[in-house]
């Protein structure tokens, strides 16, 4: 496949069913946006929060989970190394050529903070 004769549509982030206590960092988010939605999720889910990320985005995970920390002083941390599945779709600038799908399962890391430690 050459690059030049195909463009990058989309990348989905397969077996990405979120629990409605997670958060999945994927945009650019700030730290005191994820750390405020981290919030929310707590304030209505009193077991606790997971927070996923991969690539650029890990550090500001790390970041949200020591803040949340300071701020909740009776979380416990655990932090995971997961990998999850992304799906690339290539679309051919030049007629003839097939749509192309690269599936790859890229690292992620994710901190589960919890009231109790289970």
């Amino acid at each position: 496949m050459s690059r030049n004769k195909y463009i990058l549509t989309k990348s989905e982030y397969t077996n990405n069913e979120l629990m409605e206590h997670e958060l999945f960092i994927k945009d650019k988010l700030s730290v005191k946006e994820i750390v405020s939605e981290a919030k929310k999720i707590l304030d209505n889910n009193k077991t606790g929060v997971i927070i996923t990320a991969l690539d650029l985005f890990i550090s500001k995970v790390i970041n949200s989970s020591y803040i949340l920390r300071k701020l909740e002083p009776a979380l416990h941390q655990i932090n995971y190394v997961i990998s999850r599945n992304i799906e690339d779709t290539y679309i051919p600038l030049e007629k003839g050529l097939d749509i192309v799908v690269h599936k790859h399962p890229i690292t992620c890391f994710s901190v589960k903070l919890l009231y109790r430690v289970t």
